[in-house]
């Protein structure tokens, strides 16, 4: 079996104000269609997922913008002179920031996100923050607030105002199209599951293990490499990753971040925010996997898929992340991609004018009518915006203009939109116990 070779660059970018490893494959036009967005599990460490984005930017023909993020703390060559540590809800903050600052800029293509293991929590919770959803914790809250202010009325104080969504704020930012929740974390398993029991035991100690990474990081390389391999089986290229992993603030920053998950994911998962998302969000789940029960599985069997040869460390194996990338495109992407492309929009067009909306198969009527994000009748983006973006850059200037985002004709559909705002088996190379925490 030959895997790829595209080559994937490594950029140091500044997300949250906090320096961030930013790993990427250009679309090689200059002009995607489609920006497919990593997000890491736990470690946090975008390079696992190299040969998972070389082979998602492969399969799509070189049409998309293909990026991985490493989560604050996790990448060994930015310092950390200060020791600082960060928590689930203080990544999922550093997410947010990332996407506002490099991926949902005016002009830029369609997005698709996909997270791993924890990185899946992170994903939906900060797209939740991004399009202004209501969390279920938060809704507790406010009316826990409400009845308290009924009970004991004061007249100096005052509701604060609501949240504006993110995408309110500019008519011409893209669209979140899909998330893709692979092998997620969602709820905590105690139980039924003695792999999390144990690391639960061990998350406290997050500084005793940064120490114990820093005696292992000192060692030769050949020495460190084999103390990966006493510990998790791996393909070589994994093993040599992980090595140079195992210093002290990647290894503190892992467990800490470990015992915030345990600690937040023992309560009930918000269900309610996963209807919300609807047909956008699609689930992956696997075999043995530590994380993601059948039982929780079998809760979401509308929105996913089963994957008896994969396991949830897939992105350590070659073989594996081939796989999981097929699913991804063949499955997900690429009818995306079909729903949004020219020829596709025209014959929507031709079949059904009604109420003014573009009619596109998955793009415009399946995924993005009705989702906050893309507004086909809230407000920023309406389905035949989506029709735009799927277009190349000659087109679009044909349709609109030398400059899309500023010409008057795209301004004036995005004010009309905004005005409406608010109406509303065993695998090859990997095993079940890994050295990845989540």
């Amino acid at each position: 079996m030959t895997f790829s070779s595209t080559v994937v660059w490594r950029r140091i970018c500044t997300a949250h104000g906090l320096p961030t490893e930013l790993l990427g494959i250009t679309a090689a036009s200059g002009s995607p269609r489609l920006q497919v967005v990593v997000i890491p599990g736990n470690p946090g460490s975008a390079i696992y997922f190299q040969p998972f984005m070389r082979n998602i930017y492969d399969m799509l023909g070189g049409e998309a913008d293909v990026l991985a993020v490493t989560h604050a703390g996790h990448d060994p060559q930015i310092p950390n002179p200060s020791g600082t540590v960060w928590s689930l809800q203080e990544q999922i903050s550093h997410k947010v920031s990332f996407l506002r600052e490099h991926v949902l800029l005016p002009g830029r293509p369609p997005v698709v996100l996909v997270g791993h293991s924890i990185g899946a929590a992170m994903m939906i919770r900060a797209v939740a923050e991004l399009e202004g959803l209501r969390r279920r914790q938060d809704t507790a809250e406010n009316q826990q607030q409400q009845q308290q202010q009924e009970a004991t009325p004061n007249p100096l104080s005052a509701h604060p105002p609501a949240a504006v969504p993110y995408f309110a704020a500019d008519a011409r930012l893209p669209p979140i199209v899909k998330m893709v929740a692979v092998f997620p974390f969602f709820e905590t398993n105690f139980p039924g599951n003695s792999r999390q029991r144990r690391l639960r035991m061990l998350a406290p100690y997050y500084e005793l293990l940064g120490w114990v990474g820093a005696a292992v990081n000192a060692l030769p390389e050949a020495l460190r490499r084999g103390f990966v391999a006493l510990n998790a089986s791996m393909e070589p290229d994994a093993r040599s990753l992980t090595a140079r992993l195992l210093t002290r603030h990647v290894v503190r920053n892992a467990f800490y971040l470990a015992g915030h998950e345990f600690k937040e994911l023992s309560q009930p998962w918000d269900w309610a925010l996963m209807g919300e998302l609807g047909s956008r969000l699609h689930v992956m789940g696997c075999e043995h996997d530590t994380w993601l029960s059948r039982r929780q599985y079998d809760d979401m069997l509308q929105h996913a898929t089963w994957h008896p040869n994969l396991r949830h460390a897939f992105c350590i194996s070659q073989r594996q992340s081939l796989e999981a990338a097929e699913h991804v495109v063949g499955s997900i992407v690429r009818p995306l991609l079909y729903a949004a492309s020219p020829s596709a929009a025209a014959a929507a067009t031709a079949n059904d004018h009604s109420n003014g909306h573009v009619e596109l198969p998955q793009w415009g009527s399946a995924v993005l009518r009705g989702s906050p994000s893309a507004v086909s009748h809230y407000a920023p983006h309406g389905d035949q915006q989506a029709a735009l973006y799927g277009q190349t850059a000659a087109v679009r200037r044909q349709m609109y203009g030398d400059d899309v985002a500023g010409s008057a004709r795209h301004d004036a559909m995005a004010a009309v939109a905004a005005a409406g705002f608010g109406s509303r088996g065993a695998a090859d190379g990997v095993s079940d116990d890994q050295i990845e925490l989540d």
